[in-house]
């Protein structure tokens, strides 16, 4: 599913008939991971499993506007029918499935199959910037996917984490960056690893507290400050502007878009645009925004809430480097939208496994209260 994700964000997305065939892998995957999952958990009606995948994989067949509902469906899932992997050993899988899909784009581009399609920018020293596409749609894609992959194999590593690794996450990332110009990606990138040689190397308690803190916290923070920024936007603020300006005027998009679509609890039916605002699609690369005009408040609430429980878990373990992943991820939520892409983010498999730990641990604290409850009566009986 990942590799087939990749590939339709290519040139492969031009052939004829391509998003047609992958949405007919989307079916078979669909029904060979639903009937492992209901043959390992339980005895059923093969009969029903078959039934189902194929009414749910015909409803991916057939939708034509509707991408985001089949994401939201294929994470869904992605959730459940890998929530019982070991997650390390999925990132694993995710990072050489991953690589392969993009050394195959990268290869049919160098041959010619694909354009090298680029765009140019001017910065602010009047210096010229090209942004090659290297076989994808957008500039931004090969970019951004290297940064996910990084994370993965960070996660993979943890505490195996050494100076070659950092080379090996640092030197592809720095090449893109020359060639795509896409700087979140991979100033993100460079944070990540340095959180991790500081993890690797500090003794001391202060930082991976902070650490701790910061994965639960940074998310509801990031989402906080970006909705009630945007929903004050204004010109005649210079700290807006900087802002804007700072995020390559994303800001100036996403305004527009809250003209024409609200926040509400349920959010609303939007077309997305890949390059640019028209009269019909809009132009909002930041998740939190994009998310709450989308799918509103709640759901954006639901998914807050699952990370911090992830984060509060990773804490509850110490294990700090899955720590600075989510605090990574909250970051780069800020200005990209791929927080929710089952292709992106493979630790969404531990999304369901954060209200897990909620629920458990609210449940634990009801349970001693109850018992210090009977402790205190029978102690006031005697």
């Amino acid at each position: 599913m990942v590799f087939n994700a990749i590939l339709n964000s290519s040139q492969f997305s031009q052939i004829p008939y391509f998003s047609l065939m992958t949405r007919m892998i989307f079916f078979i995957l669909l029904f060979a991971g639903v009937g492992l999952w209901f043959y390992g958990k339980q005895k059923v009606n093969k009969g029903l499993i078959f039934v189902v995948a194929v009414i749910i994989g015909v409803f991916l067949i057939v939708m034509k506007e509707s991408e985001s509902q089949i994401a939201i469906m294929m994470l869904l899932y992605m959730m459940i029918i890998n929530k019982d992997i070991e997650p390390r050993q999925f990132c694993k899988k995710y990072v050489v499935a991953t690589v392969f899909a993009m050394l195959l784009v990268f290869a049919l581009c160098c041959i010619g199959v694909f354009p090298n399609e680029y765009r140019y920018r001017l910065t602010s020293d009047g210096m010229t910037k090209y942004r090659y596409y290297l076989g994808f749609n957008t500039a931004t894609v090969a970019a951004n996917f290297a940064f996910h992959i990084s994370l993965a194999y960070l996660f993979y590593k943890q505490e195996k984490f050494k100076f070659k690794d950092a080379l090996l996450v640092i030197i592809p990332n720095t090449l893109l960056y020359i060639l795509t110009d896409t700087r979140a990606a991979y100033f993100e990138t460079l944070l990540a690893v340095t959180i991790f040689c500081f993890l690797k190397s500090i003794r001391t308690g202060w930082f991976k507290k902070m650490i701790g803190f910061l994965s639960i916290w940074s998310m509801p923070i990031f989402a906080g400050a970006e909705l009630y920024i945007a929903n004050n936007y204004t010109t005649s603020n210079p700290i807006y502007v900087a802002i804007d300006a700072a995020f390559s005027y994303r800001l100036s998009w996403a305004v527009k878009a809250l003209k024409s679509y609200p926040i509400g609890l349920f959010g609303n039916n939007v077309t997305w645009a890949a390059n640019g605002y028209t009269e019909t699609a809009q132009l909002v690369d930041m998740f939190y925004l994009r998310c709450a005009i989308q799918y509103g408040v709640i759901f954006l609430c639901i998914i807050i809430i699952g990370f911090m429980g992830m984060s509060a878990y990773f804490k509850s373990k110490e294990n700090y480097f899955g720590c600075t992943i989510i605090i990574i991820l909250a970051l780069h939520s800020i200005t990209d939208p791929q927080l929710l892409e089952y292709s992106c983010v493979p630790l969404l498999i531990l999304f369901l496994n954060g209200y897990r730990y909620i629920h458990d641990t609210f449940s634990l604290k009801k349970r001693r209260r109850r018992k210090l409850s009977r402790e205190k009566q029978r102690y006031l009986i005697r």
